[in-house]
């Protein structure tokens, strides 16, 4: 089940997922990886959803996409991207930030986005 209350940040509203327990928990067993892709093209279904202005709908399509054919090596840099687009408080940020293994800053990015 997905929830998705609005967070508000500034002027930007985020949307923020909480996905229940069986899928946290194959989240947590899956390759940091192929949790990072799959709990990111969750998240940019949401806001693929929620946006009222169609550009908008077609840019989170268009990084869906690149996600979606996204390889290993190019995954940090997108956690990047959408933990930027998903504001974290500091605390998180600067953990995020922090993180130099890619497999850490996977993980970190994955448990910011479903929480």
């Amino acid at each position: 089940m997905l929830s998705l209350p609005v967070v508000q940040q500034g002027n930007y509203p985020a949307r923020r997922m909480a996905l229940d327990i069986d899928a946290r928990q194959k989240i947590k067993e899956a390759f940091p990886f192929e949790a990072f892709k799959q709990a990111a093209l969750t998240l940019l279904d949401c806001l693929t959803k929620d946006s009222a202005q169609p550009q908008r709908k077609d840019d989170w399509l268009r990084v869906a996409a690149i996600v979606e054919d996204i390889s290993e090596q190019r995954a940090a840099c997108m956690a990047d991207v959408l933990v930027a687009a998903v504001p974290p408080q500091y605390p998180v940020k600067l953990a995020f930030l922090a993180a130099a293994d890619v497999e850490d800053r996977l993980r970190r990015a994955t448990e910011h986005i479903i929480k």
